[in-house]
């Protein structure tokens, strides 16, 4: 078996990151593809591997620790975390200094959306932020937030933009073949939900918000695409969507079949009742579509007036979508949102913004 650990430990020009969760998000695969043509071997492993055993170890054999979503670090096993694993993660962050590491965070929300405890998240965030050599983030505001938040100062704080994804989904070109497949009538104006369907997510909103549109237009198709976190939310959905007009596809997308459901759709939905990044609004911008969200986070940050409908509270969703029909499916908004998809390529990204870093 061969070992996923450096031979030569005293080039010290690899990366380790925690946690590896490339295997169902693109983000990192993307990311240090892009870190790895510059001459630096990028390694991922689990959240629970992150460990002063480990760090003893093998941390001399890196020159960089790039830690991602701390829940996948400090809540493998679903577990709350404690007040001593505070101390514990503050005291491994200073291990890997003192061992010569430089150790990157990157922030992707800000706080783990089904999390309980959120005195000890933010402490721990506090924590994190403060022993780490810098904090990176995806847009002004984020920057904004984690030097307010969580009293980071703002010189550690470095805004590296979220990349596209057009290196990684093509788009399709039959859209009669996409909407067969889908169930998708003819000339019929298609909302998309797409992505892990989770509470916060405001999918069943969605439903109730399109039932809503479908009673006063006939035209109109929503598709939900995404694995459901838990068997009662897979349940819900399926008891609430019994309109000819809602096609589920509950279950992980494969990426083969990612772009049937775009090309499908004339607009992509994020109903979300938070949101920092999103992965899927980049997706839909890779993809040539517009999307509907709320005003927050990063995302007015991203967007122009084409390629979304951004709305202010979820009692305003039914509106932007009703706003949408006829609007975000124009040969402008393609054009915009892959405009946008362009100019976030990750080689261009690490070279400008990562790279400095390490």
């Amino acid at each position: 078996m061969t070992s996923p650990y450096p031979k030569k430990p005293a080039r010290r020009s690899s990366l380790a990151y925690f946690p590896d969760w490339s295997h169902y998000n693109p983000y990192q695969a993307l990311l240090y593809s892009a870190v790895s043509k510059f001459g630096i071997s990028c390694t991922g492993f689990s959240g629970n591997e992150f460990t002063l055993k480990w760090l003893l170890r093998y941390a001399m054999r890196f020159k960089t620790i790039h830690l991602h979503w701390l829940s996948g670090i400090c809540r493998e096993n679903g577990r709350d975390i404690s007040g001593r694993y505070l101390l514990q993660m503050y005291g491994k962050i200073l291990t890997a200094r003192l061992l010569g590491c430089r150790v990157l965070w990157t922030v992707h929300n800000v706080l783990p959306h089904e999390a309980s405890g959120s005195h000890r998240e933010i402490r721990l965030r506090h924590l994190v932020g403060k022993s780490v050599n810098k904090v990176l983030v995806h847009c002004r505001y984020a920057k904004d937030l984690v030097s307010d938040a969580w009293g980071v100062r703002e010189e550690k704080i470095v805004v590296v933009p979220h990349g596209a994804y057009t290196e990684s989904v093509s788009e399709g070109n039959d859209r009669v073949a996409a909407r067969k497949r889908l169930n998708i009538e003819g000339g019929k104006f298609a909302f998309l939900f797409f992505g892990m369907i989770r509470e916060y997510k405001g999918v069943v909103e969605l439903v109730r918000a399109f039932a809503d549109i479908a009673k006063a237009d006939d035209n109109v198709h929503l598709v939900i695409a995404g694995e459901p976190q838990s068997e009662n939310l897979k349940t819900e959905l399926e008891d609430t969507c019994r309109d000819g007009r809602v096609s589920l596809s509950l279950f992980r997308i494969p990426d083969a079949d990612v772009p049937v459901y775009f090309n499908a759709a004339d607009v992509v939905v994020l109903p979300y009742a938070e949101v920092l990044t999103s992965g899927t609004a980049l997706l839909a911008f890779s993809l040539g579509k517009g999307i509907i969200a709320p005003e927050m986070g990063c995302l007015p940050e991203l967007v122009t007036e084409n390629t979304a409908i951004l709305y202010k509270s979820k009692d305003q969703l039914k509106e932007a979508m009703v706003a949408a029909i006829g609007r975000m499916n124009r040969p402008t908004v393609r054009e915009e949102a892959l405009k946008i998809a362009r100019s976030l390529q990750w080689d261009d990204i690490v070279r400008k913004h990562f790279m400095s870093l390490l």
